[in-house]
């Protein structure tokens, strides 16, 4: 937070405490975070460490799927709200499984709690989930391979395009058209967080996109 250079090789620790707390005055706590002095109690490193300063909004797309954010709507009363969210569900309602990390990423030996089906057995009837995910994710899934065939259908237009003005315009709808589309290949739920949010957002991402010339 303040160095951006590195630090002297040859000073000592006296030294230092003596440029921070003399000289700039910093705050032990600062560098130190809780220091407990007791010979009974012990304050390791890993107690003062905040992850949420290095990993932060690592889900703000699915949030904002799941609450209807991820795309300002032109009404707060045109809205589509997941009965989950109005249901007061939480991520830790349907996350429920402990996984490892998954191959590919880097090693942490940390777990992560992933959606499975049979969370959705604790407040409805048993074989819920397994019989309504896929169909919700099978329908997304199409309507979203419907919807990018088109928009690859626009980019080829918008390529052989000449004039200038009309080429402008096509690559403007084929931005906020793509920008739908990944939010919803992001939020990797298909549907599940927000079914009907979901829906809508391919639908808008389909009516800018047009009829295809």
């Amino acid at each position: 937070n303040c160095h951006s250079f590195r630090k002297a090789e040859d000073v000592d620790s006296v030294e230092l405490h003596k440029v921070h707390t003399s000289g700039e005055k910093v705050e032990c706590f600062a560098c130190h975070g809780k220091v407990s002095h007791s010979p009974t109690e012990d304050a390791p490193l890993a107690v003062m460490m905040d992850c949420k300063s290095c990993h932060s909004d690592t889900h703000n797309v699915q949030l904002g799927v799941y609450t209807a954010q991820e795309h300002p709507q032109q009404k707060e009363s045109s809205r589509v709200l997941s009965p989950m969210f109005l249901t007061h569900v939480e991520c830790t309602g349907c996350h429920i499984e402990q996984r490892p990390v998954g191959t590919g990423t880097v090693e942490s030996i940390g777990k992560v709690a992933k959606a499975v089906p049979e969370a959705c057995d604790k407040c409805h009837e048993p074989g819920t989930g397994q019989r309504y995910i896929p169909f919700w994710q099978g329908e997304i899934k199409k309507l979203h391979n419907q919807v990018s065939g088109r928009l690859n259908e626009l980019q080829n237009v918008a390529q052989t395009e000449t004039d200038q003005n009309k080429a402008g315009e096509l690559k403007s709808r084929i931005a906020q058209a793509k920008a739908l589309l990944d939010s919803v290949e992001a939020d990797g739920s298909w549907g599940v967080h927000n079914l009907k949010y979901t829906e809508a957002i391919l639908l808008k991402a389909k009516e800018i996109i047009g009829e295809v010339q």
